[in-house]
This record gives C-alpha cells, sequence and structure tokens, in this order.
C-alpha cells in the first residue's frame, strides 16, 4: 500500500451528479490505514474526509456520504483514484489523480 500522507490530488473526471472538476485539489494525510484530507476548488468551498483507506466517510458542508476507491500506479509513477461515492440523495463516482510522482513513495 502507497501512503497518501501529504499527497495532491486534482479532480479528473466524474459523473454528472458530481461536484468536484479539474478546478477541484485534494490534500490527503495518512496514518497506518486511517487518512484524512481536505478539498476545495471549483463549485466546492470546503470538504473534509476521514476513514479506513478503502473506506472514507465525506463530510462537506451539504452533503454526508461514504467514499470507497481503488488505486491505480499511472506510467509515470502517479496514483490515479478511482472513487465510488455513496450517499442517501445520490452516488456516483470521480477519477482523481496525483499531482507528483509516486515511483518513490513515503
Amino acid at each position: 500500500m502507497i501512503n497518501h500522507d501529504g499527497r495532491g490530488f486534482k479532480g479528473k473526471s466524474q459523473t454528472e451528479n458530481g461536484e468536484a472538476s479539474g478546478s477541484t485539489s485534494f490534500h490527503y494525510a495518512q496514518e497506518g490505514s486511517i487518512i484524512s484530507g481536505s478539498y476545495q476548488g471549483g463549485e466546492i468551498m470546503k470538504g473534509t474526509l476521514r476513514g479506513l483507506f478503502n473506506s472514507a466517510t465525506i463530510i462537506s458542508k451539504k452533503k454526508r456520504r461514504q467514499l470507497f476507491f481503488h488505486q491505480e500506479i499511472l506510467t509515470d509513477g502517479r496514483i490515479r483514484l478511482h472513487e465510488k461515492w455513496v450517499g442517501s440523495e445520490a452516488e456516483g463516482y470521480s477519477i482523481i489523480e496525483g499531482q507528483e510522482s509516486q515511483l518513490n513513495p513515503i
């Protein structure tokens, strides 16, 4: 497992009902299997997430959702996260990509 502590990501794509965009920045912290993060930009003023590595809870001002993701290492060494989020109002998919190479993970 790659440690995501201090890693930055940008929104790449999403389902039509998603709020993140290419203008949305994500910043993660990780200690063992516990992950937390924040995100903002585009239509999102500020959001946070926390939970275990493969299942986190997204908490924003308007919504509360479960987030499930798996990672892919791109040929240039960056991480791509494929995310599925599920809430009481809707569910969708998004992809975010790391902003730096993961070839030499922390």
